[in-house]
């Protein structure tokens, strides 16, 4: 099964293979897209509490808007 697998394929490493996969433009369009994707959700994630914080909350209250933000969707939030 394993050889089915591999036909076709390299049995050797080359460094042009290195530089086949650096100049692929295919896998340059997806890392920008992965990283255009995680940049904003791991910066609200990490900056939404000093945001509300200085907004005038309570630590407290702060964290428990927050998480709570997170997990639900806008459509599912409450006002407070």
């Amino acid at each position: 099964m394993l050889r089915e697998d591999a036909q076709g394929l390299a049995t050797h490493y080359d460094t042009k293979f290195v530089w086949q996969a650096l100049s692929d433009f295919r896998a340059w369009a997806q890392a920008l897209l992965y990283i255009c994707l995680l940049v904003p959700i791991y910066a609200i994630a990490l900056f939404l509490p000093t945001i509300i914080n200085s907004l005038g909350e309570s630590r407290a209250l702060c964290n428990v808007r927050v998480s709570y933000s997170i997990q639900v969707t806008p459509q599912q939030t409450p006002n407070f």
